[in-house]
């Protein structure tokens, strides 16, 4: 989703960088930051994906 709640129509890898802006964004705005995050729970139905994600968390 972009800021104003559309859904984006782009590639995997844009799509998982815009989710941890994302809820970097909400944190920031509750006063805290990805170091506060203790535990990150999502799912990844297609195993082609899941090394993109886990470089997206890395370096989120």
């Amino acid at each position: 989703m972009d800021a104003d709640g559309r859904p984006v129509d782009s590639d995997m890898r844009c799509q998982i960088n815009l989710s941890f802006d994302n809820l970097e964004t909400v944190l920031q705005q509750a006063n805290y930051s990805l170091a506060d995050v203790v535990r990150l729970n999502f799912h990844i139905r297609c195993n082609g994906y899941r090394q993109l994600v886990y470089q997206g968390y890395a370096t989120g």
